[in-house]
């Protein structure tokens, strides 16, 4: 899925804001959704910036992204150490700010990391360019990626991306199903 990066210092921040800080921040999030905006006009997705919030909210996501750095969890206050991870990452999903990182853009991140000259790979940790794996730091945690890349013709191919889920419950319930039919 397409995505836009920002890097967490052009936009004056440490790039470890919560959610909250991040949202309770209407000035930021304007700037935010107006970036978004001008990335789906270049992307192709809409003719003007003023249709993008109505005509394509979805994508392409936002990610602001930042050298490792150590942090509290949201939700949990559990400490990310910056030497446990390789990028520090905050995504926006309809003008909100993910609690974790959507799998969407899992695959994207991975794969922008490994090549050289995007604003991703220039904060990435080295160990993570050089192993393939990333271990990115999201508002609620870490999560990796395993990516590979490949100058074909000139192009950047990507020649692998994967990344693992998990799953909690989210609901039970019970349905009562007749046995016959009247």
């Amino acid at each position: 899925n397409p995505v836009v990066y920002v890097l967490a210092d052009d936009l004056g921040l440490t790039g470890i804001e919560s959610p909250d800080e991040i949202d309770g921040d209407p000035d930021l999030s304007l700037r935010l959704e107006k970036i978004r905006c001008h990335a789906a006009v270049a992307f192709g997705m809409v003719d003007h910036c003023d249709l993008a919030t109505m005509e394509c909210s979805t994508f392409p996501l936002l990610t602001v992204v930042q050298r490792p750095t150590t942090y509290e969890a949201y939700g949990s206050g559990a400490t990310i150490a910056a030497d446990d991870i390789d990028v520090v990452v905050r995504m926006q999903a309809l003008q909100q700010t993910h609690k974790a990182y959507a799998g969407t853009g899992t695959a994207n991140l991975g794969a922008t990391a490994m090549v050289p000259g995007t604003l991703v790979h220039e904060v990435t940790a080295e160990r993570a360019k050089a192993s393939g794996s990333l271990r990115f730091g999201h508002p609620s945690g870490v999560t990796e990626v395993e990516a590979a890349v490949e100058l074909v013709d000139g192009e950047w191919a990507v020649t692998r991306a994967g990344y693992v889920r998990t799953a909690r419950r989210i609901m039970e319930g019970y349905a009562s199903v007749a046995t016959s039919r009247l």
